[in-house]
């Protein structure tokens, strides 16, 4: 009977849709079998980070949704919201949905990200390089695929994707029989944050002898992680492993230090840098603190600066450089040591210097170090892939 009766509004919908649409469909989402209370379901869902740098903007730049829910599957995107995993998010996909001007997009990754083989890896990380890279209007959230959200989907594969291919007097009637779903996110529209302190951490282990007369080393390393979504973002290799090389020198300089035998005429200086991932702003500011305070003999008298960065995996390591340290220099002396360790103490490791000059036609620095030979102080960073752009 309700059917019956919902074939002949559609009928009346046919030549008249302008006119009555207004009146009758409120009346057939009445009629309609699902209760949309009951409907609903809620996940916790990241939104792609946003930022200014060097004036110029990345990210996305929205946040509210309240659109139509489709997959990837669906031939037409405008207006409404994506949900599509990930492993099979294509680069073309991808800038498609943005151009079409899509309501939102929500993209899924596996719970177990260990189950992803390196192919599926290499393509996560190009694919999170490209959106970081690019400015966008659509809302862009990321979600772990759960089993309730994964049920989701496959309804709104079966249904939603059914309903574009139909005729738009049967669609209206299957929309009201189909358990179709809506993406809601509430949220105001995103301001910058203004007044942002970088935090810089920094000790010293003072050298045997007068101090002020003591040549220095300085090693540092960047505390903060960068990906995506920040609250996704972990870090446990850029640069959880170089704050924690920092922190284990530390350790065992302070035991060799604590005995006069082993206590070298250097000043130690350990520094943990805020803002990395953004243009290494906490280094640039530490360096002109330092720089502009006569009284502190921290960088003039800095020998070498030595930078820690994504030390945790590969069986590469590399020195990178912006000005080759000359033979014999304090700088030529360690590449000259960490050579022979790695020959002799890791033979598998494979070790090489990498020289590169500061581009300054770019709008971000590719090293730490190149904050410091800026400033014409003689610094490298240690890194475990030879080029910074690569992706893994």
């Amino acid at each position: 009977m309700v059917f019956g009766e919902a074939n002949e509004f559609v009928e009346i919908l046919r030549g008249a849709i302008p006119v009555y649409a207004l009146f009758f469909l409120p009346l057939l989402i009445i009629l309609s079998p699902l209760d949309p209370v009951l409907g609903a379901h809620e996940f916790a869902v990241y939104r792609v980070q946003q930022y200014d740098l060097q004036g110029t903007a990345y990210g996305c730049r929205s946040a509210a949704m309240n659109v139509e829910a489709r997959t990837l599957q669906s031939g037409s995107y405008s207006r409404r919201g994506v949900l599509a995993r990930i492993t099979e998010l294509t680069l073309t996909k991808y800038h498609e949905i943005i151009s079409q001007m899509a309501g939102g997009l929500i993209i899924l990754f596996p719970h177990n990200l260990l189950s992803l083989s390196n192919n599926e890896i290499q393509h996560i990380l190009e694919l999170e390089k490209s959106i970081l890279e690019e400015e966008t209007s659509v809302p862009i959230y990321f979600a772990v695929e759960t089993p309730e959200i994964r049920r989701i989907y496959e309804e709104i594969e079966v249904s939603a994707n059914n309903v574009d291919k139909q005729p738009t007097t049967e669609a209206i009637l299957s929309s009201i029989t189909m358990n179709g779903f809506q993406f809601v996110v509430g949220a105001s529209q995103p301001k910058a944050l203004s007044d942002v302190q970088v935090t810089n951490v920094w000790g010293k282990l003072h050298g045997h002898g007068i101090e002020e007369q003591l040549p220095s080393i300085v090693i540092v390393a960047h505390y903060d992680a960068f990906g995506v979504a920040p609250a996704l973002s972990y870090g446990a290799d850029s640069n959880g492993s170089g704050v924690a090389a920092l922190i284990e020198l530390a350790r065992l300089f302070f035991l060799l230090y604590s005995s006069s035998q082993t206590h070298a005429k250097f000043n130690l200086v350990f520094l943990l840098s805020g803002a990395g991932k953004f243009n290494y702003q906490g280094a640039k500011k530490w360096i002109e603190d330092n720089l502009e305070t006569s009284e502190s003999g921290l960088l003039q008298d800095a020998v070498f600066t030595l930078c820690l960065d994504s030390l945790g995996s590969g069986d590469e390591l590399y020195l990178h450089v912006s000005k080759p340290p000359k033979d014999g220099s304090p700088g030529g002396k360690f590449l000259q040591e960490l050579k022979a360790v790695s020959a002799s103490v890791y033979p598998k490791l494979k070790f090489d210097m990498v020289h590169k000059k500061i581009n300054l036609a770019e709008d971000v620095l590719a090293w730490e170090h190149e904050r410091f030979s800026i400033r014409r102080l003689p610094a490298f960073t240690l890194y475990h892939l030879r080029d910074r752009k690569s992706v893994v």
